[in-house]
């Protein structure tokens, strides 16, 4: 294939470069497709949620991006079974849950051990589309106290005080 190295596998990819850029074309060397990301998607499923792996997860999912615009129906079936890392396995069964913010992410998993929350290798602001195909349910908790709230009290770092030393919350 040609183009970025996008699955870091030099033997998969022919070298880069302006001066060879037309000798590729000429000789039709394609560049990666749908069908050659998923299927090393699914290649990566099992393996330890290390650097390497994240740094692969990165580059495929952003090249992918684009591409889903114009996705067969058949894409869209695979990604919805996409092998996805949920706090210390990798899942494919839905349903998957996303909750961008990590902390939170990280105590309800804690808290609702049966349910399954992504751990995105990336930031997904750029991977709206990823997102809908992988048919993950996004979540956006939000906090309420359903306790007494006069026992409930304010955690704060003091040196997050504005000059003074008072907090902007009364």
């Amino acid at each position: 294939m040609r183009g970025k190295d996008i699955f870091h596998d030099r033997s998969r990819f022919v070298p880069v470069g302006p001066a060879i850029a037309s000798l590729w074309s000429a000789l039709d060397v394609r560049e990666p497709t749908l069908d050659d990301c998923l299927t090393f998607l699914k290649s990566l499923a099992g393996q330890a949620y290390d650097v390497g792996v994240t740094s692969r997860l990165i580059d495929v999912y952003r090249y992918m991006e684009p591409l889903l615009a114009e996705a067969e129906r058949r894409h869209r079936e695979r990604m919805k079974t996409l092998s996805l890392y949920c706090g210390d396995r990798w899942e494919s069964e839905r349903p998957i849950f996303l909750v961008e913010e990590s902390e939170l992410r990280s105590q309800l998993a804690k808290a609702l051990p049966a349910m399954k929350f992504w751990t995105p290798p990336c930031d997904l602001r750029e991977l709206a589309s990823f997102i809908v195909f992988t048919g993950v349910t996004r979540s956006e908790p939000t906090l309420v106290v359903a306790d007494d709230r006069e026992t409930a009290s304010w955690r704060w770092d003091a040196r997050a005080l504005p000059a003074g030393g008072r907090s902007p919350v009364r």
